[in-house]
């Protein structure tokens, strides 16, 4: 796990997806992965965790959203007390669909602003289950630039 250099209850994963040929475009059958990142190479309980995805209904948006349910699930094994458990990916999908779109979602009966069902609601559902699982703990996301998230999109492709 990271941690804020002043703060180790405030703590950071980076997350990522990766589908290559995304939704069997092509007729060829997708391959997808998913990872996390969750703390500095020197630090002993760092690491990576790599999840190779079946390749049924295999896309990138669902890849981004197994990475972070995923590491959501992971982090509740530590034990540690945090304050913020900050999700950093470089996700827009993933990023304002937590924060801004799912409150919208949910308000229109999980239909988009053009009436159309959600897509991943399964995963959405899993993930807001995970977030309201960390009580003591506020969780954060973070849209970074893509060179900065690096580690965690090797993993991915690494896994699919």
């Amino acid at each position: 796990r990271y941690c804020h250099i002043d703060n180790y209850r405030i703590m950071l994963i980076q997350t990522d997806g990766a589908c290559l040929d995304n939704g069997g475009q092509g007729g060829r059958i997708p391959r997808a992965g998913a990872a996390f990142v969750y703390g500095p190479p020197k630090m002993a309980d760092s690491g990576i965790k790599e999840i190779t995805l079946e390749p049924e209904n295999a896309t990138s948006n669902r890849a981004e959203l197994i990475a972070v349910i995923e590491a959501l699930k992971y982090s509740k094994e530590w034990d540690i007390d945090c304050d913020k458990l900050v999700i950093a990916t470089d996700s827009e999908y993933v990023v304002k669909g937590s924060t801004e779109w799912c409150r919208e979602w949910a308000m229109r009966g999980w239909r988009t602003s053009s009436g159309e069902p959600v897509k991943n609601k399964d995963l959405w559902d899993s993930l807001i289950d995970e977030i309201l699982g960390h009580k003591f703990c506020e969780v954060m996301f973070w849209k970074i630039p893509r060179e900065w998230n690096s580690k965690a999109d090797a993993a991915a492709k690494r896994a699919a």
